[in-house]
């Protein structure tokens, strides 16, 4: 029987670029359709004791919580689910998991299988405390038949809302003529789009460069007296002060002087000086920078004695266009990370959280653009603020603005936006640029391996586990696209009875396509005889022998075919890049644009029955 109302909250934690939230998860028995004595809620029992000792990470008990409530939508799911302990044998658990991971592998929303897999290494973790058994996970005997593949990270270019065309179309649909251009077309955008946010960050310090002159030269100018008794910035009832400013038609630069003024020579830039308004904020803010979004951060008209916030998020993001460590990494970077000698500039010492260790050093060259400048400006900063009281002189850190000394911190997702805003440019993440730059690296010289020493992971295979999939899917969309419009008219279909008779006299190819006349091929396809090449099928444009007539058999040489260009396509251009260019790279465009017309064709649904049954068959054969 059920046990109604029953709650648990379970505390929990989120880390965000090196700051904590804090959180409770609830976990109701009524909700969730669970016995208070069935082995998922003991295990929420667990979880909750746990979190009361060492806070549980926010993502894993959100996906049990999901996972649960979407079990309860599962009448075989949800009575496995009820049993108690001493009910659950390694046989039925194996079951009930197997049977989940079918369910979940067909649910339209693709979290589920992702959160389904966390919910298992969940279950495996805390079996040992709730079930009378030995059901560890070796003992079950659970293995996944399928693969969860995610969705390829996306670059600068992809977003939607780009309002500008300067740096060309997004590199999906790079247009190309030899493969040779397509991967020339794709660095050079990857390096564009790169160079734009550069430009955006030199831009930003450069505004912060001449605000901190125009500041110290107001500072320096004695305003008449007349205006510093007219002018006040330590009124209490700024609103009337500015209404009077207003009636009496002072003008913007007046009352800058005046601030500039009165912090320079009051010191009002130090911690625990006393606290002041600026009448007209806006407007001055305005004069000062000359933007249409000037800089609004925290007392930014002290900016002349320290960095404004805006300036500490251009310098490290600046440097993680080139380095390519996640921003939190570089936000945890130390004054004594930091080596320039022989032209170059040696980062060091940046911390992973996720990884708990610290990233990979990286050189570069202090000569790039903004470089010198973004490395000057944070060190200068962290000086500064420890000239002003904020820090102590031990501090290293550089992340850092007198805001953020006192609050723990300043979220580097407004700083982004604002930037964006500014700079005019495309919407994108923090993690887009760090993906961006190892793609690049990827693509450039050096490959996966320069790749894999930028991003610090232990394993080659986790940077190809997207970078590999990453660079496929562009080329693969690149391809398909230019491919499509030439393909869609050859197609003819012979997938009822009456048409089969089109199939006769043709040669299958093995990739959907088919031969005419094999024996006889065109004399730039043959090997000087009368025997074809058979890896010329597909370039310029396609041999003259060539046919496109698709039955049931065609469709499944298309959808294997694709499976292995899938799997062994880096492979195949790192181990002879000249024939791959030659004669891949030609079958594989020829081969994602079929699928493509494959898929929306008036046959699609025929199709996408033989594609769903032969990664049933994978499945099964993993």
């Amino acid at each position: 029987m059920q046990d109604p109302g029953i709650t648990l909250a379970v505390l929990t934690k989120h880390r965000v670029y090196l700051r904590d939230y804090l959180w409770q998860m609830q976990f109701d028995s009524h909700e969730l359709q669970l016995s208070c004595n069935s082995w998922p809620w003991l295990m929420i029992v667990e979880l909750e004791r746990e979190g009361r000792v060492e806070r549980v990470q926010d993502a894993y008990a959100r996906a049990f919580k999901r996972i649960l409530r979407w079990i309860s939508q599962h009448a075989d799911l949800h009575s496995f689910a009820n049993h108690r302990p001493c009910q659950v044998t390694a046989l039925g658990l194996r079951g009930f998991l197997m049977k989940s991971e079918d369910l979940a592998g067909s649910d339209l929303d693709r979290g589920i299988l992702r959160d389904l897999y966390t919910f298992i290494s969940v279950l495996f973790r805390l079996g040992a405390s709730v079930f009378d058994a030995d059901l560890s996970k070796g003992r079950v005997g659970f293995k996944s038949r399928r693969r969860y593949l995610a969705v390829p990270r996306p670059l600068l270019s992809d977003g939607t809302d780009d309002i500008s065309l300067e740096t060309g179309p997004p590199l999906a649909v790079t247009p190309f003529e030899k493969y040779v251009d397509l991967k020339a077309n794709q660095l050079t955008k990857v390096a564009a789009d790169l160079d734009r946010v550069r430009s955006a960050c030199i831009a930003d310090l450069e505004q912060g460069s001449q605000a901190r002159k125009m500041l110290l030269e107001l500072g320096a100018r004695e305003p008449s007296s007349e205006s510093l008794e007219k002018i006040s910035i330590f009124n209490a009832k700024t609103k009337s002060l500015t209404r009077d400013l207003r009636r009496n038609g002072t003008q913007v630069d007046e009352i800058l002087n005046v601030v500039a003024y009165q912090i320079a020579s009051k010191r009002l830039y130090e911690k625990g000086s006393p606290a002041y308004q600026v009448p007209m904020l806006r407007l001055v803010v305005r004069l000062l920078f000359g933007l249409d979004i000037p800089f609004t951060s925290h007392k930014v008209l002290e900016i002349g004695f320290r960095a404004s916030a805006e300036e500490v998020f251009a310098a490290t993001l600046l440097l993680q266009t080139y380095c390519g460590w996640n921003f939190s990494t570089l936000m945890a970077l130390r004054a004594e990370g930091i080596r320039v000698a022989g032209g170059l500039v040696e980062l060091t010492g940046g911390f992973k959280s996720k990884t708990d260790d610290d990233a990979p050093p990286f050189a570069l060259e202090a000569a790039a653009p903004g470089v010198e400048r973004a490395i000057e400006l944070l060190e200068w900063n962290r000086r500064a603020l420890i000239l002003c009281g904020y820090l102590p002189s031990s501090f290293e850190g550089l992340f850092v603005t007198a805001k953020s000394c006192r609050m723990g911190g300043f979220h580097p997702i407004v700083a982004l936006e604002n930037l964006i805003s500014r700079r005019r440019l495309p919407r994108f993440t923090l993690d887009q640029v760090r993906t961006q730059v190892l793609y690049h690296a990827g693509i450039d010289r050096g490959g996966i391996e320069r790749a894999n020493r930028m991003a610090g992971h232990a394993s080659i295979g986790t940077t190809g586990g997207y970078l590999k999939q990453l660079a496929a899917d562009r080329l693969h969309s690149a391809s398909n696209l230019e491919f499509q419009r030439r393909l869609e008219s050859e197609v003819v279909y012979a997938v009822k009875p009456r048409q089969r008779k089109l199939l006769k006299g043709l040669t299958a190819i093995g990739d959907g396509a088919s031969c005419i006349d094999p024996q006889n091929p065109p004399v730039d396809r043959s090997l000087g005889s009368d025997e074809c090449q058979g890896q010329l099928c597909h370039s310029a444009g396609g041999c003259p022998n060539r046919r496109i007539v698709i039955d049931e058999n065609r469709m499944t040489e298309v959808l294997r075919t694709r499976i292995h260009y899938q799997k062994r396509h880096h492979a195949m251009s790192e181990a002879n890049i000249e024939h791959f260019e030659k004669f891949s790279l030609p079958a594989i465009a020829f081969n994602e644009a079929l699928h493509s017309v494959l898929e929306h064709g008036p046959h699609a649904g025929a199709y996408a029955e033989l594609e769903r049954k032969l990664e049933a068959n994978r499945n099964a054969a993993a």
